[in-house]
């Protein structure tokens, strides 16, 4: 009777060793999981058809965000950008032949429509080239002046971005643009002097609307306390020298590529605001701090929980497929030049 209950104990332990080695190592089940990796990840818009690519741990990519660009050195299909902030790497749609382009030369701040070029900042340094690296333009060349948050123009004719002077006891915050075809700068919005001793602007992520409008986020004036805590979404018209505010109390925030919508968030409420218009409409984001962006159409506005699609106001909930059912998450979504595949910082859980 020993030998039988021995022999069944042993055939047991082998069904399960056998069973346990069939499954992969990134092979999950649902539960609350022992640890969480990073990888760059593509996937569906629906969040199925998931492709882990590479690990952020093991291959050097800590902070990195990742894009589909087009790759006009070669036959002008995508491929994928890694900005790791202070450097700027391509690799292939499956992961492979990674190099650097740009070495210790910011981040990306905006793509052009087509995903060609690309705008970069650094040490209050604005930069233009194109998205191999080639052609790099430092488009203010000024060390004296702190430049950032630069954007393309609704038309991409020229380049948005915010400066600030100091002079003085006292700061200067302006919105400029920079003429890409002429090299020429000029002042589109003077706000006013504000005390150095605020080490930062109170205008933020300025935007060109078209000929005649611009947008920016704007920091209010201080409480009885000193505290700036209001964002408002501003619009000004250059014409007749008019500024109305749209909203307030915003969070992050990110322009369509038309520079005809704003997405941004209030708490876990997301927010669509049709700048031309001043209509405003209400989504869910699903976080506090969410990442939004925009596909090349600015059909699609990408979320960290899904995507919806503006035209037919359909969503699709990432968490509806089989993949992050297993409670994988995915951040920094951004949207192929085709529209029907998606790239991200896939967090997946070991268990």
């Amino acid at each position: 009777m020993r030998k039988v209950n021995l022999l069944r104990s042993i055939t047991i332990l082998s069904i399960a060793i056998m069973f346990m080695g069939c499954l992969k190592p990134n092979q999950s089940e649902v539960g609350e999981g022992a640890w969480s990796e990073p990888f760059i990840g593509t996937f569906n818009i629906d969040g199925s058809g998931v492709d882990l690519l590479t690990s952020v741990y093991n291959n050097s990519l800590s902070g990195a965000r990742p894009y589909f660009v087009k790759d006009i050195a070669g036959n002008d299909e995508e491929i994928i950008l890694l900005d790791l902030l202070n450097s700027i790497e391509l690799m292939s749609l499956d992961g492979n032949n990674r190099r650097t382009i740009l070495d210790s030369l910011g981040g990306v701040e905006y793509f052009n429509q087509e995903r060609t070029k690309m705008l970069l900042q650094k040490d209050g340094e604005i930069y233009l080239c194109k998205v191999d690296g080639s052609e790099l333009t430092n488009i203010t060349n000024t060390p004296d002046i702190y430049e950032r948050e630069p954007s393309f123009s609704y038309d991409e004719e020229s380049i948005i971005y915010t400066a600030l002077i100091s002079s003085g006891n006292l700061s200067i915050s302006n919105i400029y643009e920079y003429q890409i075809a002429t090299n020429e700068v000029s002042i589109l919005y003077d706000y006013e002097e504000i005390p150095q001793s605020y080490s930062y602007s109170r205008i933020f992520e300025p935007a060109k609307l078209s000929s005649e409008k611009i947008s920016y986020k704007f920091l209010t004036d201080p409480d009885i306390d000193g505290n700036y805590t209001v964002n408002s979404l501003m619009k000004y018209d250059l014409q007749e020298d008019f500024v109305e505010e749209l909203c307030t109390d915003l969070a992050y925030i990110n322009y369509s590529h038309s520079k005809e919508f704003l997405a941004y968030n209030r708490s876990e409420d997301g927010y669509l605001v049709n700048l031309l218009t001043g209509d405003i409409t209400s989504f869910d984001c699903g976080s506090t701090y969410p990442s939004y962006s925009f596909s090349e159409s600015d059909r699609y506005l990408c979320m960290d929980i899904g995507v919806l699609d503006l035209h037919s106001n359909t969503k699709y909930h990432f968490s509806d497929s089989n993949f992050f059912k297993k409670y994988n998450t995915v951040e920094q979504v951004h949207m192929n030049m085709n529209e029907d595949r998606l790239i991200g910082i896939v967090r997946f859980l070991h268990y």
